[in-house]
């Protein structure tokens, strides 16, 4: 197409796409009834045994509680110096490192 047009010597024309609009259409929701159907649960039991537990009584001891201070470190962070090269220059005009 485009190479027939070339040959006869016309420019070449743009075709402008046209968009549709596209129109929604609302649907309209029917509502459904649900029936709800009622589950039986079948319980368990379980037979616990009981044991008996004999209660001692414990003497309480009061402890004195010492605070000990937490020393705080703090750390010294280390600078990294870069050692810029020095070039010397010869007579000539030469560098040289």
């Amino acid at each position: 197409m485009a190479v027939t047009l070339i040959l006869l010597g016309r420019r070449r024309r743009r075709r402008r796409r046209r968009r549709r609009r596209r129109r929604r259409r609302r649907r309209r929701r029917r509502r459904r009834r649900r029936r709800r159907r009622r589950r039986r649960r079948r319980r368990r039991r379980r037979r616990r045994r009981r044991r008996r537990r004999r209660r001692r009584r414990r003497r309480r001891r009061r402890r004195r509680r010492r605070r000990r201070r937490r020393r705080r470190r703090r750390r010294r962070r280390r600078r990294r110096r870069r050692r810029r090269r020095r070039r010397r220059r010869t007579k000539i005009g030469h560098t040289y490192l």
